[in-house]
């Protein structure tokens, strides 16, 4: 990019979160793991579809990190009934992925909707925290 060009560096961690957001290159955004987190979640809210659902893919890459600050986020973009559908599918799959109760309703609500990809995708994520809950509080019945 033209910065690099010109001997520009980043002075810090978040400098360098955005400038990468900002170039795609989402190799090094995911990098910074957690870092990562906030600068794309604000990211998220000002780009385009296509933007979007790149940044949504990075976060969906992320979830193993089960950060909570994602949820709110990915709900109010799957609330807006004028998000682009394959914005919306992605953010279904990362909801499921995340495994977090409060997507629950959210989820349940898309169920309703008019296109079956997106039901299908509800189905899958619902299922998916579902099983995520089961899994886990058998495991911790287990620990004395």
């Amino acid at each position: 990019m033209a910065l690099e060009h010109l001997g520009w560096e980043p002075e810090d961690e978040s400098q360098a979160i955005e400038y990468y957001i900002a170039c795609w290159e989402w190799d090094e955004v995911r990098r910074f793991g957690s870092a990562a987190i906030e600068p794309l979640l604000a990211f998220i809210q000002i780009a385009s579809w296509h933007r979007k659902c790149a940044v949504v893919s990075v976060l969906g890459e992320l979830s193993e990190l089960g950060d909570e600050r994602m949820v709110p986020a990915l709900i109010s973009i799957l609330d807006n009934e004028n998000e682009i559908d394959y914005v919306q599918l992605l953010v279904i799959e990362t909801l499921g992925k995340l495994g977090d109760r409060k997507a629950v309703q959210p989820l349940k609500n898309v169920l309703k909707c008019r296109n079956r990809h997106l039901r299908d995708a509800a189905r899958s994520a619902l299922y998916r925290i579902h099983f995520y809950h089961i899994q886990n509080e058998s495991v911790d019945n287990k620990i004395p």
